[in-house]
């Protein structure tokens, strides 16, 4: 890496994460503007305040660890996580299964058995789930929870999971930011159902998302959309066009929210251009957020 860096001679780099990388990586980069990119808890990365002090910008996942880090007198920027539409291929498969894929900590497992006890379809990709030998070898664990499985799947096709679904579960937990599905099940165009008020930042809580707070409101709401595929649905419509009255959709047009886009201020001096976010809006004027660090890059092509 550090040969094919020379070799190169960047004028700019994003490190993505970094924490595996030694001195070397970094003496190498010698004052070459930099940015450090966190897409996941701080936690879980193996740095030292000092060290993000003087490594140069941080852009993190999360608001609350921004605001942490610049307390402590580190550069730090909040970027939200983002779905890709370069990775996305069209799908009109549809199918009548609330879908989740990931991980399979318990605190994912245990509501999504509950979606299942009560008799509904619930699909789930990843390794914790799959029966199939090597996941289970290479999780070390031969127990899974009753529900429809499969093994892990491409990006790519994940991403039409996501369209193709009755709706799409995503379960945070403890994490400080938003995940990339957050972002990636209402750029498909899928019916989106999350554990996170602050999702508001981003989308309008029930026009383009619906929020669960416990496994029964979440039964709830996974039974309507299976039940009622208009309420969901609204992504069928033409871009731009208004959900009916009498027929609350719960996400707009597919079109609507790839091509949505804000104004992100850009960070200073010879990092400009170099990482575009979005800071939160109030709730009530979100717009469509295709995603924070894509949405201002791709604007151009999205119609009028």
């Amino acid at each position: 890496m550090i040969a094919r860096m020379r070799e190169v001679r960047p004028h700019r780099v994003v490190v993505i994460k970094g924490d595996g990388l030694d001195e070397r990586f970094w003496d190498a980069l010698g004052d070459t503007p930099r940015i450090l990119w966190l897409y996941d808890d701080l936690h879980r990365h193996d740095y030292t305040d000092e060290f993000l002090r003087q490594v140069g910008p941080v852009v993190d996942y999360a608001r609350s660890e921004t605001d942490m880090l610049r307390a402590r007198g580190v550069d730090a920027h909040f970027v939200p996580n983002a779905f890709d539409p370069h990775r996305s291929e069209p799908t009109s498969r549809r199918t009548d299964e609330i879908v989740f894929i990931g991980s399979g900590y318990a605190n994912r497992k245990e509501p999504l058995t509950h979606l299942a006890e009560h008799d509904l379809p619930v699909h789930a990709w990843g390794r914790d789930f799959s029966r199939h030998p090597f996941d289970r070898a290479r999780t070390f664990s031969w127990s899974r929870p009753p529900i429809a499985a499969s093994r892990e799947v491409p990006l790519e096709r994940a991403y039409q999971i996501h369209a193709e679904g009755a709706a799409a579960v995503a379960i945070h937990g403890l994490q400080n930011g938003h995940a990339m599905r957050t972002f990636e099940i209402p750029g498909m165009g899928g019916v989106r159902l999350v554990d996170r008020d602050d999702v508001d930042q981003f989308y309008e809580v029930g026009t383009e998302v619906a929020v669960w707070h416990d496994r029964e409101e979440l039964l709830d709401l996974a039974r309507r959309a299976l039940q009622d595929r208009a309420w969901g649905r609204g992504c069928e419509k033409p871009a731009g066009a208004a959900p009916s009255p009498s027929t609350p959709s719960i996400i707009a047009s597919r079109r609507s929210i790839r091509c949505g886009r804000t104004d992100p201020p850009q960070l200073p001096g010879a990092l400009a251009g170099m990482a575009e976010h979005t800071e939160p809006r109030p709730p009530g004027e979100a717009r469509r957020h295709q995603c924070g660090a894509l949405a201002s890059r791709h604007a151009s092509r999205c119609p009028a």
